[in-house]
Protein backbone atom coordinates (compact mmCIF):
# COMPACT_ATOMS: atom_id res chain seq x y z
CA UNK A 1 0.00 0.00 0.00
CA UNK A 2 1.04 3.07 -0.78
CA UNK A 3 4.42 1.98 -3.11
CA UNK A 4 6.05 3.49 -5.72
CA UNK A 5 7.60 1.17 -8.47
CA UNK A 6 10.00 2.68 -11.11
CA UNK A 7 11.23 0.95 -14.10
CA UNK A 8 13.52 1.72 -17.03
CA UNK A 9 11.78 0.04 -20.09
CA UNK A 10 13.93 0.99 -22.95
CA UNK A 11 14.27 -1.98 -25.56
CA UNK A 12 17.35 -3.78 -23.81
CA UNK A 13 15.78 -5.75 -20.82
CA UNK A 14 13.02 -8.25 -20.68
CA UNK A 15 9.62 -8.01 -19.24
CA UNK A 16 7.18 -11.17 -18.15
CA UNK A 17 4.21 -12.60 -15.89
CA UNK A 18 4.51 -15.34 -14.12
CA UNK A 19 7.63 -16.22 -13.11
CA UNK A 20 7.20 -19.31 -9.96
CA UNK A 21 3.92 -17.75 -9.41
CA UNK A 22 1.01 -16.32 -11.79
CA UNK A 23 1.10 -12.85 -12.97
CA UNK A 24 -0.89 -10.46 -15.30
CA UNK A 25 0.44 -7.61 -17.02
CA UNK A 26 -1.88 -4.79 -19.12
CA UNK A 27 -1.14 -2.12 -21.28
CA UNK A 28 -3.59 0.11 -21.98
CA UNK A 29 -4.01 3.96 -22.13
CA UNK A 30 -1.58 4.47 -25.02
CA UNK A 31 1.24 2.97 -23.03
CA UNK A 32 3.77 1.49 -25.61
CA UNK A 33 6.22 -0.71 -23.99
CA UNK A 34 9.33 -1.56 -25.50
CA UNK A 35 11.58 -4.56 -24.48
CA UNK A 36 14.42 -7.06 -25.74
CA UNK A 37 12.16 -10.02 -24.46
CA UNK A 38 8.96 -11.21 -23.55
CA UNK A 39 8.25 -14.53 -21.13
CA UNK A 40 4.69 -15.04 -19.85
CA UNK A 41 4.72 -18.50 -18.05
CA UNK A 42 7.60 -19.65 -16.26
CA UNK A 43 8.13 -22.33 -14.21
CA UNK A 44 5.14 -23.69 -14.58
CA UNK A 45 3.51 -21.15 -13.85
CA UNK A 46 0.42 -18.65 -15.75
CA UNK A 47 1.41 -15.46 -16.76
CA UNK A 48 -0.93 -13.42 -18.64
CA UNK A 49 -0.62 -10.15 -20.95
CA UNK A 50 -3.08 -8.05 -21.82
CA UNK A 51 -3.07 -4.96 -24.53
CA UNK A 52 -5.57 -3.27 -25.00
CA UNK A 53 -6.89 0.28 -27.00
CA UNK A 54 -5.32 2.30 -29.97
CA UNK A 55 -2.01 3.31 -29.59
CA UNK A 56 -1.39 0.78 -26.95
CA UNK A 57 1.88 -1.40 -27.59
CA UNK A 58 4.26 -4.04 -26.50
CA UNK A 59 7.21 -4.46 -28.70
CA UNK A 60 10.21 -6.70 -28.37
CA UNK A 61 12.90 -6.40 -30.45
CA UNK A 62 13.53 -10.16 -30.04
CA UNK A 63 11.41 -12.95 -29.18
CA UNK A 64 8.15 -13.12 -27.18
CA UNK A 65 7.12 -16.72 -25.56
CA UNK A 66 3.81 -17.21 -24.87
CA UNK A 67 4.13 -20.30 -22.23
CA UNK A 68 7.95 -20.64 -21.58
CA UNK A 69 8.00 -23.51 -19.78
CA UNK A 70 4.35 -23.07 -18.18
CA UNK A 71 0.85 -21.69 -19.46
CA UNK A 72 0.94 -18.30 -21.20
CA UNK A 73 -2.23 -16.26 -21.92
CA UNK A 74 -2.07 -13.21 -24.52
CA UNK A 75 -5.22 -11.43 -25.49
CA UNK A 76 -4.52 -8.09 -27.48
CA UNK A 77 -8.16 -6.70 -27.97
CA UNK A 78 -9.63 -3.27 -28.99
CA UNK A 79 -6.86 -1.87 -31.36
CA UNK A 80 -3.81 -2.71 -29.15
CA UNK A 81 -0.43 -4.01 -30.82
CA UNK A 82 2.12 -6.38 -30.07
CA UNK A 83 5.09 -6.85 -32.41
CA UNK A 84 7.89 -9.27 -32.17
CA UNK A 85 10.92 -10.28 -34.10
CA UNK A 86 9.95 -14.01 -33.48
CA UNK A 87 6.55 -14.74 -31.76
CA UNK A 88 6.62 -17.94 -30.23
CA UNK A 89 3.42 -19.54 -27.91
CA UNK A 90 4.09 -22.74 -26.33
CA UNK A 91 7.51 -22.93 -26.27
CA UNK A 92 8.96 -26.21 -24.59
CA UNK A 93 7.61 -29.51 -24.72
CA UNK A 94 7.24 -31.99 -22.30
CA UNK A 95 10.51 -33.96 -21.51
CA UNK A 96 12.25 -30.61 -22.05
CA UNK A 97 14.50 -30.13 -19.16
CA UNK A 98 11.81 -31.24 -15.79
CA UNK A 99 8.69 -30.73 -17.92
CA UNK A 100 6.23 -33.38 -17.58
CA UNK A 101 3.62 -31.51 -19.97
CA UNK A 102 3.85 -29.44 -22.61
CA UNK A 103 3.83 -25.57 -22.32
CA UNK A 104 0.67 -24.07 -23.43
CA UNK A 105 0.03 -20.47 -24.85
CA UNK A 106 -3.07 -19.16 -25.89
CA UNK A 107 -3.12 -16.27 -27.53
CA UNK A 108 -6.41 -13.62 -28.34
CA UNK A 109 -6.28 -11.23 -31.24
CA UNK A 110 -9.94 -9.49 -31.17
CA UNK A 111 -11.58 -6.65 -32.79
CA UNK A 112 -10.50 -4.48 -35.58
CA UNK A 113 -7.06 -2.81 -35.79
CA UNK A 114 -6.01 -5.40 -32.59
CA UNK A 115 -2.82 -6.77 -34.41
CA UNK A 116 -0.32 -9.84 -33.72
CA UNK A 117 2.71 -8.75 -36.24
CA UNK A 118 6.14 -10.60 -36.61
CA UNK A 119 8.92 -11.94 -38.52
CA UNK A 120 8.68 -15.44 -37.20
CA UNK A 121 5.44 -17.38 -36.01
CA UNK A 122 5.46 -20.54 -34.90
CA UNK A 123 1.90 -21.44 -33.28
CA UNK A 124 3.03 -24.31 -31.23
CA UNK A 125 7.30 -24.08 -30.79
CA UNK A 126 7.11 -27.40 -29.22
CA UNK A 127 4.54 -27.18 -27.36
CA UNK A 128 0.76 -26.70 -27.79
CA UNK A 129 -0.70 -23.58 -28.62
CA UNK A 130 -3.96 -22.02 -29.45
CA UNK A 131 -4.37 -19.07 -31.73
CA UNK A 132 -7.98 -17.65 -31.72
CA UNK A 133 -8.47 -14.26 -34.27
CA UNK A 134 -11.67 -12.53 -34.01
CA UNK A 135 -13.92 -9.52 -35.09
CA UNK A 136 -11.57 -8.34 -37.22
CA UNK A 137 -8.33 -9.31 -35.95
CA UNK A 138 -4.69 -9.49 -37.88
CA UNK A 139 -2.34 -11.94 -36.95
CA UNK A 140 0.76 -11.58 -39.13
CA UNK A 141 4.41 -13.25 -40.46
CA UNK A 142 6.30 -11.31 -43.02
CA UNK A 143 8.77 -14.51 -42.88
CA UNK A 144 8.12 -18.43 -41.54
CA UNK A 145 4.63 -19.27 -40.39
CA UNK A 146 3.95 -22.45 -38.33
CA UNK A 147 1.50 -24.54 -36.92
CA UNK A 148 2.60 -27.71 -35.18
CA UNK A 149 1.13 -31.01 -34.87
CA UNK A 150 -0.79 -30.37 -31.22
CA UNK A 151 -1.81 -26.92 -31.90
CA UNK A 152 -5.12 -24.49 -33.31
CA UNK A 153 -5.61 -21.31 -34.98
CA UNK A 154 -9.26 -20.48 -35.29
CA UNK A 155 -10.17 -17.58 -37.39
CA UNK A 156 -13.40 -15.92 -37.53
CA UNK A 157 -14.13 -15.46 -40.77
CA UNK A 158 -16.94 -13.32 -41.23
CA UNK A 159 -15.28 -10.04 -39.45
CA UNK A 160 -12.19 -9.40 -41.84
CA UNK A 161 -10.31 -11.75 -39.51
CA UNK A 162 -7.08 -13.12 -40.95
CA UNK A 163 -4.01 -15.14 -40.76
CA UNK A 164 -1.47 -13.50 -42.82
CA UNK A 165 1.79 -14.94 -43.88
CA UNK A 166 4.26 -12.25 -45.88
CA UNK A 167 3.37 -8.88 -46.05
CA UNK A 168 0.57 -6.98 -48.53
CA UNK A 169 3.27 -6.50 -51.30
CA UNK A 170 5.10 -10.00 -51.17
CA UNK A 171 2.35 -12.33 -49.79
CA UNK A 172 2.86 -14.47 -52.65
CA UNK A 173 6.55 -15.55 -51.68
CA UNK A 174 5.42 -17.01 -48.64
CA UNK A 175 3.33 -19.84 -47.32
CA UNK A 176 2.00 -21.59 -44.18
CA UNK A 177 3.27 -24.69 -42.97
CA UNK A 178 0.31 -26.62 -40.92
CA UNK A 179 0.67 -29.18 -38.68
CA UNK A 180 -2.09 -28.81 -36.77
CA UNK A 181 -5.65 -27.60 -37.48
CA UNK A 182 -6.73 -23.75 -39.02
CA UNK A 183 -10.65 -23.69 -38.04
CA UNK A 184 -12.78 -21.04 -39.95
CA UNK A 185 -15.84 -20.56 -38.35
CA UNK A 186 -18.07 -17.59 -39.27
CA UNK A 187 -20.08 -15.74 -35.93
CA UNK A 188 -23.72 -15.49 -35.69
CA UNK A 189 -25.25 -12.41 -37.77
CA UNK A 190 -22.52 -12.41 -40.77
CA UNK A 191 -23.55 -11.05 -43.72
CA UNK A 192 -23.12 -13.50 -46.86
CA UNK A 193 -19.78 -12.07 -48.57
CA UNK A 194 -16.61 -13.07 -49.58
CA UNK A 195 -13.75 -13.22 -46.97
CA UNK A 196 -10.11 -14.10 -46.95
CA UNK A 197 -9.31 -15.66 -43.27
CA UNK A 198 -5.95 -16.54 -45.34
CA UNK A 199 -3.53 -14.47 -47.22
CA UNK A 200 -0.52 -16.85 -48.13
CA UNK A 201 1.19 -18.29 -51.42
CA UNK A 202 -0.01 -21.95 -50.01
CA UNK A 203 -0.27 -24.14 -47.65
CA UNK A 204 1.85 -26.79 -46.71
CA UNK A 205 2.19 -29.57 -43.72
CA UNK A 206 0.15 -32.67 -42.97
CA UNK A 207 -2.74 -30.59 -41.06
CA UNK A 208 -5.83 -29.34 -41.77
CA UNK A 209 -8.43 -26.79 -42.84
CA UNK A 210 -12.14 -27.16 -41.40
CA UNK A 211 -14.71 -25.04 -42.46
Amino acid sequence: NGATLNLTIDGTSELGAGYRDDGTITIKDRAIVNTNTGILGYYTSTGTAIVTGPGSAWINNDYLAVGYNGTGVLTITNGGLVTNESTRIGYLAAGMGYLTADSIGKVLVNGEGSTLASRYLFVGNAGTAFLSIANGGLASATDNLVINSRSKVTIDVGHGSALRSGTEENYHNYGIKNDGVIRLVAGAGVPPGSYTPLLCWGLTGRGSVQA
